[in-house]
């Protein structure tokens, strides 16, 4: 089946708190995710950080679910080639801009690290990586408008 097939809406609720903080009602979640800003972020938008305790930012949350689902993607892939990737940690960094005055997220740059492959296993790995964030729902979202990088570290 290809092409565009309507399969999900995600519905949120979004409340806010006390100046930049505010609480994510996700499916699938008893909690709420608590969004607010830190460092560099507060510093942007003023935000003193000793008044309003620092909390990760929506930016954050978008660097870790593009992380979180190319490591998903990365993992199965290996896993179909019969490469256990037991061991898979994902790190990642985002790079942030400001734009115009808006903070922008530009650059996303992901390692693979822990995995304990053979000098055979190490051609179908760096296939899968080559070709993983095609099949990556959270990288084909934000692809053209975040440039995104994956390495096996």
């Amino acid at each position: 089946m290809f092409g565009l097939v309507s399969t999900y809406t995600a519905k949120v609720r979004i409340e806010h708190d006390r100046g930049p903080v505010r609480r994510g009602y996700l499916p699938a979640e008893a909690e709420p995710v608590i969004y607010g800003l830190h460092g560099p972020v507060a510093t942007h938008y003023g935000v003193d950080e000793s008044v309003i305790p620092p909390r990760a930012s929506t930016l954050d949350h978008v660097v870790a679910a593009a992380a979180a689902c190319l490591s998903g993607t990365f993992a199965a892939a290996l896993a179909s080639r019969k490469i256990n990737p037991r061991g898979l940690v994902t790190k990642a960094e985002g790079r942030i801009d400001t734009e115009d005055g808006v903070l922008v997220i530009k650059r996303i740059d992901v390692a693979y690290n822990g995995l304990q492959l053979t000098p055979e296993q190490r051609p179908a790995a760096e296939e899968v990586l080559a070709t993983h964030a095609k099949q990556c729902p959270v990288a084909r979202s934000l692809e053209g408008a975040v440039e995104i990088s994956t390495r096996i570290a």
